[in-house]
């Protein structure tokens, strides 16, 4: 309908920032997988993107480069795995404490359809660097135990305590750090897989299974 696609153009005009800011990070890491091989003479294309719209909260999958050619040792594997990952954080770390000075801190209150975004420990930090506080603080003081709960299992809820509300450039860092971790699981074809292969070559394989169980 008419009113679906005005709002479509309004919402173009007015997510640049998040979609500037995600593929910043997304470019950075691909184009640090694409650098390193140049550097090692390893035959790569240039990155594809993958976009996702109207489905999920980030709008793609990722980006990925092709290997048009056999890394010549572990070592050049070592390199250009871990190359993007490190390239991406560079550019996601300053994002990420751009978007929280730009975010607000509220009161945490049952919304229909809304959520809270999971924490890491990196962003943990962040928050506590820009609002001196760990977030989301629940209304009343909480022990060691409590903390341990909500950072791994992101319940109770805190409601009616402070988190940040956060702006989408801090939202676009908060899922290229994501995309990085899940970059880094040390499984398969992903940049953990290539490193831990390149570390210990086919006996990672025995270990896979226990190392998928473990992160689980």
């Amino acid at each position: 309908t008419l009113g679906q696609m005005l709002m479509l153009a309004r919402s173009i005009f007015t997510g640049w920032p998040f979609a500037l800011s995600l593929l910043g990070i997304l470019v950075a890491h691909e184009f640090g997988h694409y650098f390193m091989s140049r550097y090692h003479k390893t035959p790569a294309t240039l990155p594809y993107f993958i976009p996702l719209p109207f489905v999920g909260l980030l709008g793609t999958m990722g980006a990925a480069i092709i290997m048009r050619g056999i890394p010549k040792n572990k070592r050049v594997l070592f390199d250009i795995g871990v190359a993007g990952p490190i390239a991406g954080l560079v550019v996601a770390i300053p994002v990420l404490f751009l978007g929280l000075s730009l975010s607000t801190l509220g009161t945490i209150e049952p919304v229909a359809g809304g959520y809270i975004e999971g924490n890491s420990l990196l962003y943990l930090f962040a928050k506590y660097v820009v609002f001196g506080q760990f977030l989301p603080a629940p209304l009343e003081p909480q022990g060691v135990v409590y903390w341990l709960q909500y950072f791994f299992t992101g319940g109770p809820v805190p409601f009616g305590g402070t988190d940040v509300f956060i702006h989408p450039v801090a939202f676009a860092a908060w899922g290229g750090l994501l995309v990085t971790a899940l970059n880094l699981i040390p499984a398969g074809t992903l940049d953990g897989g290539h490193v831990v292969y390149s570390l210990f070559g086919d006996k990672v394989k025995k270990f896979t299974p226990y190392i998928i169980g473990l992160l689980v």
